[in-house]
């Protein structure tokens, strides 16, 4: 994993450091027990509910099973945690899988209060909340088709003349908040190799269901943990 040092908020590698920080939270900050926990199925209910609103109950069932529930009490006093943090709210990470897709295996999650409501605004972006990983396939029926598969979204960062680089390009699926509400491929070169092992390379973003770039390539250094 790739940990960057610029905040490009839009890039699908900046999405995957966020998803990952989040389930960290769920298992560092809140939850000493360290186990699931029975959501009650009322609260499940309307979880369940604000998804379909979004991707239909076919596509839902079909697609995603939940991995992890775990409920914290909050932590009134914490100091820089988000405001929903200090209230007793559960968290919930789902499996996103396609079987004809094999490159589609996420985890995807957000947190609810106590009642099932959506409680971690997105700042600056519209609609305030949304159920993130998600997508809306009920009035954009097109973001969930996924046509586009990692020898496709290669074959078009090639097109668009995405530079080689030093390195064989690093290549993930990913879901894109933001504007963006979509699932992606994020493609990054290494055009660069500082003396302090820091690697500096580029980033493109591409639609996974019509193949279009959805983001300019965007400089940033980084370093490279894979061996």
């Amino acid at each position: 994993m790739l940990a960057l040092e610029i905040d490009y908020c839009r890039n699908v590698m900046y999405n995957n450091i966020i998803i990952i920080y989040f389930i960290s939270l769920i298992n560092i900050f809140s939850f000493s027990q360290g186990q699931n926990t029975q959501i009650l199925p009322d609260v499940l209910k309307k979880v369940d509910k604000l998804i379909i609103k979004y991707t239909g109950e076919e596509f839902y069932y079909n697609n995603y099973t939940i991995d992890t529930v775990r409920y914290s009490p909050g932590s009134p006093e914490c100091q820089g945690c988000a405001e929903y943090m200090k209230y007793p709210y559960y968290s919930i990470i789902w499996v996103f899988k396609i079987k004809d897709k094999p490159f589609i295996n996420e985890r995807v999650g957000f947190p609810v209060d106590t009642c099932g409501n959506l409680v971690q605004k997105r700042r600056g972006h519209q609609p305030e909340y949304y159920p993130e990983g998600f997508p809306d396939c009920v009035n954009h029926p097109e973001k969930c088709q996924f046509p586009i598969d990692s020898l496709k979204a290669i074959s078009i960062a090639k097109s668009y003349g995405f530079e080689e680089g030093l390195k064989e390009w690093e290549i993930s699926f990913s879901w894109c908040s933001g504007d963006i509400l979509d699932y992606v491929w994020g493609i990054s070169n290494t055009l660069e190799i500082l003396n302090d092992g820091r690697h500096k390379g580029k980033v493109i973003t591409i639609d996974a269901n019509n193949g279009k770039i959805l983001n300019e390539s965007l400089v940033f250094t980084f370093y490279n943990y894979k061996k």
